[in-house]
């Protein structure tokens, strides 16, 4: 089976220039974006790693993984030039372990990535009849090639896509809520994979993304799941893999998540802070 979901957690990393503070004392929520993020692995009581990442306009600009004992693990740095987005990772030496820079046009969307070093070039074609094309690099024939085929709804939403063999997944909907995401065999065959459930919360105007940034997390990683992740309202499971149980503040801004593997049996929680 393809790529339909992506682990919804991944190693963290950033800026060396990041504070090892390990307060988990809210300011008021009365500001607009988020500015900070400590996330506990497994758990704030007994953790042994802790990730601390710094935002800018709801966009992450650095990221740092500390041991319990408060040593860097690794970091990853963000910077912006123009339409070029940049992140650089770095080792507890501070050593450069490697990174990925990604384009975008003058509308937002995203149009090109590849690792720092130049390699492993990935392009995303936007065509007339309004669908988008991800194309990869193989190393055979040393060119890219078209791999998979993304379709949006009359709002310009991403809701399916396809890949060269006819295996296709699709988002079923409640509505306007993502309910589930359906995967299709090259012989037709129909399978729900994951059903989403989601709290009744909307998630306040100034943190919910655009079009075309919900677009962009779907194209980036080929992950139909984006769809829920980035929905109005929180999401709270992924049926039978991933539970979050959450705390809101009176203007409905996510304060506490307690992220829970259902199949790795393993938790992590995150706090959040705004500006």
């Amino acid at each position: 089976m393809k790529k339909f979901i992506l682990p919804l957690f991944l190693a963290a990393i950033t800026l060396a220039s990041c504070s090892n503070d390990d307060t988990t004392t809210n300011p008021p929520l009365n500001g607009l974006t988020l500015a900070k993020t400590i996330e506990y692995f497994p758990l704030q009581s007994n953790f042994n790693q802790r990730e601390v990442s710094y935002y800018q306009n709801n966009q992450l600009v650095a990221d740092t993984l500390f041991n319990s004992a408060g040593a860097v693990l690794s970091r990853t740095a963000v910077t912006v030039n123009g339409n070029t987005k940049t992140s650089t990772y770095y080792n507890a030496a501070n050593t450069i372990t490697g990174g990925n820079v990604y384009t975008y046009d003058g509308n937002g969307r995203l149009t090109h990535h590849e690792r720092l070093d130049g390699t492993y070039p990935v392009s995303y074609t936007y065509n007339q009849d309004n669908t988008i094309t991800y194309s990869y690099w193989n190393q055979d024939t040393q060119a890219l090639e078209p791999y998979v085929t993304f379709y949006k709804n009359n709002e310009g939403l991403i809701t399916s896509l396809s890949f060269p063999d006819n295996e296709e997944g699709y988002i079923g909907f409640n509505g306007t809520t993502p309910s589930q995401l359906i995967t299709v065999t090259p012989t037709g065959a129909e399978q729900v994979f994951v059903n989403f459930t989601f709290f009744n919360v909307e998630v306040p105007a100034t943190m919910q993304k655009s079009i075309t940034e919900r677009n962009n997390s779907i194209i980036q990683q080929y992950q139909l799941n984006q769809l829920a992740d980035t929905h109005s309202l929180y999401i709270k499971s992924y049926e039978g893999l991933w539970e979050y149980e959450r705390q809101f503040d009176t203007d409905n801004y996510v304060t506490y998540t307690k992220t829970i593997n259902l199949q790795a049996s393993n938790t992590s929680e995150t706090f959040y802070y705004y500006q």
